[in-house]
């Protein structure tokens, strides 16, 4: 399995994808509750808005998406997302204040 970060992967800031359907792991809507993220069915997920990628089999299969997206204007809304076959399942979320811009990334555990 590989991670691939957008610090240290800049192609993840062109990758997109289609709306489709979440599901909120039981963490997840927990998250939503206690720390205000906004709950959506649904997840377009635009250019720029990925922020971490896991692949398996070489690079064939994406297991794992964090995508980072708008809440208001103040804060984005962190999204970890696992492929579940007609959409994503979201496992956990969080808000990052959107001048947050990570530069303390470890980079040991990001695949080269």
């Amino acid at each position: 399995m590989s991670r691939l970060n957008v610090q240290t992967h800049p192609q993840l800031a062109t990758v997109s994808r289609p709306r489709a359907a979440l599901t909120w792991t039981n963490h997840a809507r927990e998250r939503v509750r206690t720390k205000g993220v906004r709950f959506d069915e649904s997840v377009l997920i635009e250019a720029g808005q990925v922020v971490e990628m896991e692949l398996a089999f070489n690079g064939s299969l994406v297991t794992k998406l964090v995508v980072r997206q708008p809440q208001c204007s103040d804060w984005d809304r962190v999204l970890v997302l696992v492929p579940n076959g007609s959409g994503y399942t979201v496992v956990t979320c969080w808000l990052n204040h959107c001048t947050d811009t990570h530069k303390t990334l470890n980079k040991a555990r990001i695949s080269a």
